[in-house]
């Protein structure tokens, strides 16, 4: 038997041995490729599933040696950061960019780094009187911050010394980032620091804030970020400030993990308002009252005739009395009264607005008039809220201080 027909034999003896011996590779190839097919589904979803727990490989990569910049090449949030307490600053303000920086550094391979500093380096009390340690006094630190953030509360001007002036415009020189928390701003535009710039304040400020300082670009956003200042309007806006900062800085995965962290329901955009809509603050949805309020809240210093509120918003003088005492229970010019002057409150605490330039700044001709309305509305005149009540251990705060100052405990 030749060597071919042996190979030949072999041949048909292991075909006929698959068959009989139930040994079938075709089946085998099958069994094995469907099993591929469920590994592969199952990769799939486990990927997936950790995707949401910890960030794609590729961009942890990017983000820890490569992070996303600014359109000009430099970090949104340079490091380290410096926060300046003035005196009576507001905590949620402060704390809210604090603690998403100190949430950030748990999962940032480049570390934020940032100290509390204040005027002269002792304890500052914030706006409930709590005393809050600082590292150092703000000119005596050993290192040189790349952005320096002022956190204020009501007439953060105060502080603004001499000293203080020419450090924040040597700084600003040396092209550090300066920004402010709440109100802290208000001493950058006092010393022309936010000339030019885009800003934001807390919406209790910004009357004012726009009266003093109409060489700034006010906004009414959450927080703004122009070139080398940053400002926030204080509240859990400087949450979101952060968040922003982290996704321009080193994506956006990050972002979303330190959100998730605190809860937040979602990123909030700077472009955002800072207070809720009219239908929501006072309740009503009735077109012509929205269109009414609004109205009113843009004419406070020049306050609109009842007839000429009527005619802009296509009613009769009676049938918008009719609606706002359906709706609201009161006139129409008592609604108006009400909101001019607790935007004149609002000036008399956060500022340091004479009385009478309150009075004309929302709508008021002469300061008796409106010192006696204010009395009315309040049961106390407009420079009582300027008097805290001393002498008390348990502290009434945020209220105006009445005639009576001499209850003591």
């Amino acid at each position: 038997m030749t060597l071919g027909t042996k190979s030949k034999l072999l041949v048909r003896n292991s075909r006929s041995t698959s068959v009989s011996g139930g040994f079938r590779p075709d089946l085998q190839c099958q069994k094995l490729v469907n099993q591929l097919k469920h590994l592969k589904k199952f990769m799939k979803v486990r990927s997936e599933a950790m995707r949401d727990i910890l960030p794609r490989a590729t961009s942890s990569d990017l983000a820890a040696q490569i992070p996303v910049r600014s359109r000009n090449g430099e970090m949104i949030l340079p490091s380290p950061i410096s926060f300046l307490l003035l005196p009576n600053f507001t905590s949620i303000a402060l704390f809210s960019v604090v603690e998403a920086l100190r949430v950030a550094n748990r999962y940032l391979s480049q570390k934020y780094q940032w100290c509390l500093t204040s005027l002269d380096g002792q304890p500052v009390p914030d706006s409930n009187g709590i005393l809050v340690s600082v590292f150092a006094p703000y000119n005596e630190l050993s290192g040189a911050p790349r952005t320096v953030i002022l956190a204020g509360g009501d007439n953060p001007e105060q502080s603004a010394s001499r000293e203080l002036v020419a450090e924040l415009k040597w700084l600003s020189r040396k092209g550090v980032k300066l920004g402010g928390l709440d109100t802290g701003q208000q001493v950058l535009a006092k010393i022309g620091l936010l000339k030019g710039y885009r800003a934001t304040v807390h919406w209790e400020n910004a009357p004012a804030f726009q009266e003093h300082y109409p060489t700034v670009e006010l906004t009414s956003n959450l927080f703004e970020f122009d070139g080398n200042r940053m400002t926030c309007a204080g509240g859990t806006a400087g949450i979101d400030m952060i968040l922003y900062a982290v996704e321009c800085d080193h994506g956006r995965e990050y972002a979303v993990r330190i959100s998730e962290h605190f809860m937040h329901e979602r990123i909030r955009r700077g472009s955002e308002p800072q207070r809720k809509n009219i239908s929501h603050r006072f309740g009503v949805h009735h077109p012509k009252i929205v269109q009414a309020i609004k109205l009113m809240e843009e004419r406070v210093e020049d306050p609109l005739g009842m007839a000429e509120l009527a005619t802009e918003t296509g009613l009769s003088s009676r049938q918008l009395s009719r609606l706002f005492k359906d709706l609201l229970k009161m006139s129409p010019h008592q609604f108006y009264l009400d909101l001019r002057l607790a935007r004149a409150r609002q000036m008399l605490i956060h500022t340091e607005m004479n009385v009478i330039d309150v009075a004309l700044a929302c709508g008021f001709q002469t300061q008796s008039h409106f010192s006696r309305v204010y009395r009315e509305r309040f049961g106390f005149p407009p420079s009582g809220a300027r008097h805290p009540v001393r002498g008390r251990t348990f502290l009434v705060l945020d209220v105006p201080a009445s005639e009576d100052q001499s209850e003591t405990t």
